[in-house]
């Protein structure tokens, strides 16, 4: 739904048909074109190039899995959880994640349905693990 600050109460249904993949790093924003059926008013087009408008994008519903954002642990470039397995054992696994949910990251690769995650304290497992290792990241299974 497209509105624009110069004509309250009028909507203009359209579609997305590109958003552009980079992003202003000084306003942090981004552009997206939107098609929209133009109408002619009284002073010629409504719509007319390089104008601001508000807009408010609907997208379909999906199934998602997610974890939350205190589960992740960043270590330079990647993203890790670890996982409970139960008896005082995790495991680390690396994530890919998508975009950032309410309090949580949805995960794109690396988790399953079900996989139980440590949502607190993963930053001394971590730093335990590496102490067991000789200071290196390890996937192995810990004991706590």
């Amino acid at each position: 739904v497209v509105t624009l600050p110069y004509q309250p109460g009028e909507e203009l249904r359209g579609r997305v048909s590109l958003v552009y993949p980079a992003l202003n790093p000084e306003t942090r924003t981004g552009m997206v074109r939107i098609e929209v059926p133009n109408r002619t008013g009284a002073g010629g087009p409504v719509l007319k190039p390089d104008m601001y408008a508000d807009v408010v994008l609907q997208a379909a519903d999906r199934e998602i899995l997610a974890v939350p954002a205190s589960a992740v642990l960043y270590t330079g470039p990647r993203r890790l959880v670890f996982l409970d397995l139960g008896e005082g054992r995790f495991r680390q696994k690396e994530v890919r994640l998508g975009s950032k949910v309410g309090d949580a990251f949805e995960v794109l690769a690396g988790l399953e349905e079900g996989d139980r995650v440590v949502t607190s304290g993963n930053f001394l497992i971590d730093a335990e693990s590496r102490l067991r290792s000789g200071g290196r990241a390890s996937d192995e299974q810990h004991v706590h």
